[in-house]
C-alpha cells in the first residue's frame, strides 16, 4: 500500500475522477442556464406554476396559496378581494368554481360571467365569488372547495366546464398526484427548482407513458381506486397534451381511457353532490364550450395547423370519425344520471358565431362570457328569475 508506484497510480486515478467530476456539473451547469434561457414552453411553465398534488398545476403566486382557513377565520383574500367569514346575515353567496376559462383570462375582472351572472340578477342581496384559478382541474376544483371554500357558506356553487381540457386533464392531475407522492422530498425540491432535472422529468414521463411504462391509480373514489391509468389512449392521443386529449374526447368509439375520464368526472360531481347535501348549497354546472363544439367541426385556435402537426406526429385524424357534440352529450347524461343542473349555451354561443372566442384562443371573449352569465339566469339557478337577455 506504500509502494511509492501504487500510490502515484491512485493520486493519478483521483485526479482524473475529479476532473471528471467538474468537467460533468460544468456541462450541467451550461445546461442548465440554457433551459433557463431558451425560452422553452416546459421552462416557462416550471418559472411561473407550482404543481401541488392537491390543487394542481397553479400559478406560483396565485392568490389560492394566501387561504389558510381555520376556526379563528374572519375574513379570507380572493383575488385580492376581502371576504368575510362567516356568511353576513340577509346575504346570498353564489360561488363560482372552475379554471382559467370561469377566472376570466384575457378580459377584465368586470367581464367575467361570475360579475355578470351577480350584476344581471337585480337581487341585491346576492353576492358572487369568483374562485377560478387558472390551471385547476374538476378534481383540483373538488378538493379546492373542500379544503378551503367551505367556511364560506355559499347558497349556490358553479362548476365551470372548461370543455376543451377539463375531461382528459382530470386522468392528467391522477397521474402528476402519483408521480409526486412517489417522488423522495429531495428529488421534488430538484425537479421544481432545476429548469434542466424538470424538463428532463417530462420528457421521461411523456416517453415512459407512451410505452407503458408509468401506471397511476385513481385517486376519486373506492370504484376507480383500483384501475390503472395510463396517459396515451389506443389512437396515440396523449391525456397530458392541450390538443390531443381534446381530440380524444370527441372519437365516435371512445378509447376506454376517455370512457374512464368521463367515469372520473361523474366521480367528482357525486361528491359535489354528496357536499351540497351536507352543507344545503344548490350545485350546479355550467359548461364552457370549445370551438369545436361550436363549428362542428375541429377547430383548435391554439393550433389552427393542426392537421400538419398531426402528420407529421405519424397520427392520422379523419374528422368523419369524430362527433363533436358527443362530449357534451355525455356530461348531460351523467348531469341527468345524477339529477344535477347542468347548464349548455353551446345552442347560444353557435347563433353569435365567432365573437364568443378569441381568433387565437380557446377561452370566451366578453361576449361569451355574458352568454354563459345569462344562460345561468335562463335556467333560473337557484330560484333565480329567468330574464330577458340584452344580445337577443
Amino acid at each position: 500500500m506504500n509502494d511509492p508506484g501504487y500510490l502515484s497510480v491512485m493520486a493519478a486515478i483521483g485526479q482524473r475522477l475529479l476532473a471528471l467530476l467538474l468537467g460533468l456539473a460544468a456541462a450541467c451547469a451550461i445546461l442548465e442556464l440554457g433551459v433557463r434561457v431558451s425560452g422553452l414552453r416546459e421552462e416557462q411553465a416550471r418559472a411561473n406554476t407550482v404543481f401541488d398534488p392537491n390543487y394542481g398545476t397553479v400559478r406560483r403566486d396565485s392568490w389560492m396559496f394566501e387561504l389558510e382557513p381555520s376556526p379563528g377565520t374572519t375574513a379570507m383574500r380572493i383575488r385580492g378581494r376581502a371576504v368575510a367569514v362567516p356568511k353576513p346575515a340577509g346575504t346570498r353567496r353564489a360561488l363560482f368554481l372552475g379554471d382559467s376559462g370561469t377566472e376570466g383570462v384575457l378580459i377584465q375582472p368586470s367581464q367575467t360571467f361570475p360579475h355578470v351572472f351577480a350584476q344581471r340578477a337585480g337581487q341585491p342581496d346576492l353576492v358572487a365569488i369568483n374562485a377560478g384559478v387558472f390551471g385547476m382541474t374538476t378534481l383540483d376544483e373538488l378538493h379546492f372547495f373542500r379544503d378551503k371554500l367551505r367556511p364560506l357558506a355559499p347558497d349556490l356553487v358553479v362548476l365551470g366546464l372548461f370543455m376543451s381540457n377539463d375531461i382528459n386533464f382530470n386522468l392528467a392531475h391522477i397521474e402528476r398526484r402519483r408521480t409526486f407522492e412517489s417522488r423522495s422530498p429531495m428529488l421534488t425540491w430538484l425537479v421544481a427548482h432545476s429548469a434542466l432535472l424538470h424538463y428532463v422529468g417530462l420528457q421521461w414521463l411523456a416517453h415512459g407513458t407512451q410505452r407503458g411504462w408509468f401506471r397511476g391509480q385513481g385517486l376519486v373514489s373506492e370504484r376507480w381506486r383500483s384501475r390503472e391509468v395510463g396517459l396515451v389512449d389506443v389512437y396515440g392521443f396523449h391525456m397530458l397534451s392541450y390538443p390531443l386529449g381534446e381530440i380524444a374526447t370527441y372519437m365516435r368509439r371512445p378509447s376506454p381511457l376517455i370512457d374512464r375520464a368521463f367515469g372520473v368526472l361523474r366521480s367528482a360531481f357525486l361528491r359535489f353532490q354528496a357536499l351540497a347535501r351536507e352543507d344545503g348549497f344548490h350545485f350546479v354546472v355550467l359548461l364552457i364550450p370549445s370551438p369545436s363544439a361550436v363549428a362542428g367541426r375541429l377547430r383548435l385556435l391554439h393550433y389552427p395547423d393542426i392537421h400538419a402537426q398531426l402528420a407529421a406526429a405519424g397520427i392520422a385524424v379523419d374528422e368523419r370519425e369524430m362527433d363533436f357534440g358527443l362530449p357534451t352529450r355525455r356530461v348531460l347524461g351523467i348531469c341527468q344520471q345524477l339529477g344535477l343542473t347542468c347548464v349548455d349555451p353551446t345552442a347560444r354561443f353557435q347563433e353569435l358565431g365567432a365573437g364568443v372566442f378569441f381568433a387565437d384562443d380557446e377561452h370566451p371573449t366578453a361576449l361569451g362570457h355574458a352568454v354563459l352569465a345569462e344562460a345561468l339566469l335562463a335556467a333560473g339557478v337557484h330560484g333565480f328569475p329567468r330574464i330577458s337577455s340584452s344580445l337577443e
